[in-house]
């Protein structure tokens, strides 16, 4: 907890994979003053861990002298970058409301299918995932979802997938054809990279695209010259790249679509206090299919 003129913050001072990265440490920084003209401290109460943090903290990335992060007491930021949440919306909830949400809102908008039309996503059982099938859902758009265990289907379908394929089991690329009448699905959301960017792609219509946005099964990603052929376009998919417009229509949309209930709680498979960041994290990659994993306090 913060205390006097100090709180606390996690600090790391080198990246990547060699005997320089000690990891994370817990600091203490000098507490933030009154903000100045058009900035604001904000009191931080909640922050999830994601996948990319694990990533940027034990792999080498070249991301500079950066202290704005969440996993502190406190932050001081420009107001024009603060959004503001309804009161009926928890601060757990609220601190997950911009990676996962936004990402499946941005990524569905760039695809741009039609309604009645399909959309393909393996990695379909992750929090992501089903936020993905659920505004689909909601705008009309139909899923194919890809997962690696059968005891997902039924959980899927509940909450409103199309179709759920295991890829383990089902020859994927035929059923697709059969439920498209061999046109192709509208894009595909790659989660897994690898072979699985090479399957999405398959099943995409000429002239389609293929958003990668993670990668589950390796850091390559394999598409066939023959759909490259088909006009199928590939790309990485980063939030960081949506425009301001974009941004400040998700910021707006989706507090309300999740008062709708549309996109639901979103869950929270255990809670740690921010100096216990260490376990967090560890228990973090255990379970990040499951839920969130929140530093509070």
């Amino acid at each position: 907890m913060a205390e006097g003129n100090f709180a606390r913050a996690v600090r790391q001072k080198v990246c990547g994979a060699g005997e320089a990265n000690q990891g994370p440490e817990l600091v203490n920084v000098p507490r933030p003053g009154a903000a100045e003209p058009g900035s604001v401290v904000v009191r931080i109460t909640a922050r999830p861990i994601h996948p990319f943090d694990r990533i940027i903290i034990k792999q080498s990335f070249s991301i500079g002298m950066f202290d704005k992060g969440s996993w502190q007491d406190f932050v001081t930021v420009s107001e024009k970058d603060v959004i503001l949440m309804p009161h009926d919306i928890s601060d757990e909830d609220a601190a997950q409301l911009i990676i996962n949400p936004w990402t499946g809102y941005g990524l569905l908008k760039d695809i741009n299918a039609p309604k009645g039309s399909y959309v393909l996503q393996n990695g379909a059982g992750s929090v992501l995932g089903r936020i993905i099938i659920k505004l689909a859902k909601h705008w009309g758009i139909k899923t194919i979802n890809l997962v690696r265990r059968d005891e997902i289907k039924e959980e899927l379908k509940r909450i409103g997938a199309d179709e759920v394929l295991n890829v383990t089991k089902e020859d994927v690329a035929a059923k697709v054809k059969e439920l498209t009448n061999g046109a192709g699905v509208e894009g595909a959301i790659d989660m897994v990279s690898g072979s699985q960017t090479k399957l999405a792609a398959a099943c995409v219509k000429s002239g389609g695209k293929v958003f990668t946005i993670g990668s589950l099964e390796s850091s390559d990603s394999v598409i066939s010259v023959n759909d490259l052929a088909r006009k199928v376009s590939h790309s990485f998919w980063s939030l960081t790249a949506a425009s301001g417009d974009m941004q400040e229509l998700m910021a707006k949309e989706i507090p309300e679509l999740f008062q709708a209930k549309i996109i639901g709680s979103l869950p929270v498979v255990a809670k740690f206090p921010l100096e216990d960041y260490e376990t967090a994290m560890e228990q973090a990659e255990k379970q990040a299919r499951q839920g969130k994993v929140l530093l509070v306090g």
